[in-house]
């Protein structure tokens, strides 16, 4: 019999009992009604039921059915039930304690000629009154138990007391003992006797039931649960599996057979080391061992398996131990993926990874040299066109003095085009070195002034200076630096024609680590939010019409900030078409006791 039907059997019986109960006060109440000794009492030697203990015998009835039932006003009437039970045994106690009748069942019943009949009533029954007192405590309790779990074992205990006193007392009569019936106040009616024993089983029958609706609530949801997990287990679309300690195939999924090829049959007759490529057998064996072992609660490992053509499949295998309640080991929980076309893309990316590396570097190499070769003789030309430039001032020859420079100019810009290529060559390669000193920032920034008046004066830009108090000596790559703002300060005085460039110098902190700002502010053209995104990118521009004009190869930016992350910070970049830019420039304040070795970004 399952915990299904034993409930349904318990709540049959509870009922039952109930039926019962009430009909005994039922049919004794109309015995007083009817002047039928027949039915308040079956032998005229027995002591009758008093019609209070009839009452309460109905009351009592109908409380355990509706203890059992879902009404909605259950728990006011079991509450209203219990009390009144419970108050009018009390008073039956009290009758028996001190030896006085207050009269209860005149008060239920205006006796008019069966005064006799209710002289021979088992009026100051104590057992009676005491088992009717248990009997309203635990319907009381009983209609509590849903805030109070415990109160069920109560009631159990206190219905087991009722059904003993009565079988007692049930027995006395059936047997003839007069101490059970005879005396006028010790005894317990007939009809009492046996309904206590139907009230008492009712009360723990009712009592055991919710606590069984739990189990069987949990036994549901556990059947449910395991119902779940066999699903997941047979139709996971991952390869599953469960195999013993020893080695032996406890269950396996269809998708693990068809990773490996073989039917179920055929793999469950081999062992699972056996299934492994051999170089990683032992190294699985001392893994497994750590499971065992409790070292580490779960594997993850890549690896290669024997299929049934004899191929090696690629699979990615999740182990775990299940261990029972004692913590000792039952079986592994094996899952498989199969991973053979994603070691196949991984080799596959691997390999053009190292194509573009070798591409990137022959790219970098060849920058190089050309830049180096390009430089050797581009030297000459610089030199050259300076001694002509000088000599032609000498003889008055202004138009060759005036093509000498233009050609010196030239080669110039050239010469810096071959050092921005030579240094995202070196940043490519990782080779690019910082080399950091202690130097007065001031000086510094007036000679970077010097440098780009003429480029002021050419667009008519004005220009102002901001450099914080706190602000002396700090420990950078000088030339790193200085590249990063000529580069930033050239741009400004390129892009901003009869405009404002300013450029502010201050301290700041992050998350308690103090910095040193470079804003570099301008009135230019500014940049479209869209190229926003890609201006530090090597070789990019502004696509903007208006920007079409100004000559570069798009590398400075690129190694201005590929200069400051080298240098532990960062550059950034907020702008406005037609309103300005602001270049923020950010580095780490340190000074010369800090060790700041950075071989490559």
């Amino acid at each position: 019999m399952n915990l299904s039907q034993k409930i349904d059997r318990y709540l049959l019986f509870s009922e039952l009992c109930a039926f019962l109960t009430f009909g005994i006060g039922f049919v004794a109440l109309m015995g007083w009604s009817l002047e039928s000794r027949l039915l308040f009492s079956m032998n005229p030697n027995y002591k009758p039921m008093p019609p209070n203990g009839a009452l309460t015998s109905i009351i009592g009835g109908l409380s355990l059915y509706i203890l059992n039932g879902s009404f909605s006003w259950k728990k006011k009437f079991l509450f209203s039930g219990s009390i009144f039970i419970i108050l009018i045994s009390i008073i039956r106690v009290i009758e028996y304690s001190i030896d006085i009748d207050f009269g209860i069942d005149f008060l239920i019943f205006n006796f008019k000629n069966y005064g006799k009949w209710y002289s021979t009533a088992a009026k100051t029954s104590f057992f009676g009154a005491l088992n009717m007192t248990l009997a309203g405590i635990s319907i009381l309790l009983l209609s509590i138990r849903k805030e109070y779990k415990f109160l069920e074992y109560i009631s159990i205990f206190i219905g087991n007391i009722i059904t003993f006193i009565g079988a007692v007392f049930s027995l006395g009569y059936i047997y003839g003992v007069p101490l059970f019936y005879s005396s006028n106040q010790v005894p317990m009616s007939f009809n009492s006797a046996f309904m206590f024993i139907f009230l008492g089983i009712g009360i723990s029958l009712a009592g055991s039931i919710p606590e069984m609706r739990q189990r069987l609530a949990a036994e549901i949801q556990l059947d449910e649960a395991k119902k779940q997990i066999e699903s997941a287990f047979l139709y996971s679309a991952s390869g599953m599996a469960l195999i013993g300690i020893n080695d032996n195939w406890l269950r396996v999924n269809q998708p693990f057979c068809n990773i490996l090829g073989y039917t179920k049959e055929e793999l469950t007759s081999r062992q699972f080391f056996s299934l492994l490529e051999r170089e990683s057998v032992i190294d699985y064996i001392v893994k497994f061992d750590d499971l065992l072992s409790a070292k580490v609660e779960s594997l993850q490992m890549e690896n290669q398996l024997q299929h049934k053509s004899g191929d090696l499949v690629w699979a990615l295998l999740s182990i775990s131990l299940l261990r029972d309640e004692q913590n000792l080991p039952e079986y592994y929980i094996i899952q498989m993926q199969d991973i053979t076309k994603l070691k196949k893309i991984e080799s596959d990316l691997l390999n053009a990874k190292s194509v573009l590396e070798e591409a990137l570097h022959s790219k970098s190499h060849f920058f190089a040299a050309m830049s180096h070769e390009l430089k050797t003789p581009l030297q000459s030309i610089l030199g050259y066109s300076e001694l002509i430039a000088e000599e032609a001032s000498q003889v008055g020859a202004e138009q060759i003095v005036a093509d000498s420079l233009k050609v010196n100019r030239s080669g110039k810009d050239l010469l810096k085009m071959i050092n921005d290529i030579l240094d995202i060559a070196k940043l490519d390669a990782k080779k690019m070195e910082v080399k950091s000193d202690l130097f007065e920032l001031k000086i510094l920034l007036e000679e970077l002034i010097d440098t780009i008046k003429p480029l002021l004066a050419a667009n008519k830009n004005t220009f102002s200076l901001f450099i914080s108090e706190e602000i002396t000596f700090i420990y950078q790559d000088i030339d790193k630096l200085k590249h990063i703002l000529l580069n930033l300060l050239s741009n400004a005085c390129k892009f901003t024609v009869n405009g404002k460039i300013s450029l502010a110098v201050n301290l700041s902190k992050i998350d308690s680590k103090k910095w040193i700002q470079f804003e570099v502010v301008d009135t230019g053209i500014g940049i479209p939010e869209e190229d926003l995104r890609r201006i530090f990118n090597p070789f990019q521009q502004s696509i903007d019409s208006n920007t079409r004009k100004y000559a570069g190869t798009g590398l400075g930016l690129t190694i201005a900030k590929q200069f400051a992350n080298l240098l532990g910070g960062d550059l950034t970049v907020e702008s406005k078409v037609d309103e300005g830019s602001r270049f923020i420039v950010i580095l780490p304040l340190r000074d010369s006791s800090e060790s700041y070795l950075l071989d490559s970004i």
